[in-house]
């Protein structure tokens, strides 16, 4: 790679990274609401390999949020197991811990630390009163998930600019009584091509690995459990690229998944302004 190329590529980079800093991504809303979801981020980070290989449009994304006592601040971390597909020492610790304890409270405690295997989107909220054109990073869980891959063998390519498909997300109810569904809209717009050099670098969004936290995290889990943290060693993680071509649409049609109406979390209690303080302390490495 040439000084010129190199120095365009590490500024490009360090520029997703500022734009991924302390960034919150949003959730479905609460009732009916039109989104859009768009297409893969890599075809501006990796055309190369978009050319090669079929990449996905969202990327595999888990938090674990560790307490000391039910009701105390948790200490969130990223699960590296979930997001990267990478031996995550916080499963890890939480596992030792619940297979060593014989008291009630203390598994329950450790298995609230456990991570929800949610996907993050580049998408439009089509419905918003204010914003319909603005990229924004959408957090789904695994039911909304498993509806997406069923709309892409059902339409085809459902990001595709000028023939994808506007999605109805409607949601009901709250914590574990949450419940999701997603339907096709009925009318369908093209969204224009500009919106591309909008979207966010969801390989960036996910570098959220901070040793201190993790310290921190594995402290906790070591108080609940009794159990001294072990040893691990610093990681890290570059985009995980995915041949989707050969994916079969089985895969994703787990029956138990499909027929679990909840979208879980491992801290449905954690209030808004909470969580906002917790994503921006992670985010600073705070």
């Amino acid at each position: 790679m040439s000084g010129i190329a190199d120095l365009v590529a590490k500024t490009k980079k360090a520029q997703a990274a500022k734009k991924a800093s302390g960034l919150r991504a949003m959730k479905p809303l609460p009732g009916k609401h039109t989104y859009r979801i768009l297409p893969t981020w890599r075809l501006n980070t990796m055309p190369e390999k978009c050319e090669e290989e079929t990449q996905p449009f969202w990327h595999d994304f888990a938090m674990h949020w560790v307490r000391t006592d039910k009701n105390g601040k948790p200490v969130a971390y990223i699960c590296l197991e979930k997001t990267f597909g990478a031996e995550c020492p916080v499963c890890s610790a939480i596992g030792r811990g619940i297979s060593s304890s014989n008291d009630d409270e203390t598994v329950e405690l450790l298995k609230s630390a456990n991570a929800s295997q949610k996907y993050l989107l580049n998408v439009l909220h089509r419905s918003s009163p204010d914003k319909p054109n603005e990229v924004q990073v959408m957090e789904v869980g695994q039911k909304i998930f498993d509806q997406l891959i069923e709309f892409l063998s059902e339409y085809g390519d459902i990001t595709d600019l000028d023939d994808g498909i506007d999605l109805i997300i409607n949601r009901e109810g709250s914590g574990m009584d949450t419940k999701y569904t997603v339907l096709p809209a009925a009318k369908h717009k093209a969204v224009d091509k500009s919106v591309m050099t909008k979207l966010f670098d969801l390989d960036a969004v996910v570098q959220q690995e901070n040793e201190t936290k993790l310290n921190i995290a594995l402290e906790n889990l070591g108080k609940v459990s009794g159990i001294l943290p072990a040893a691990h060693a610093p990681s890290s993680h570059r985009a995980s690229l995915v041949d989707m071509s050969n994916v079969e649409d089985a895969e994703y049609a787990d029956e138990s998944t499909l027929s679990d109406d909840a979208d879980p979390v491992a801290a449905d209690d954690i209030s808004d302004d909470e969580l906002d303080g917790l994503l921006n302390d992670l985010a600073t490495g705070s």
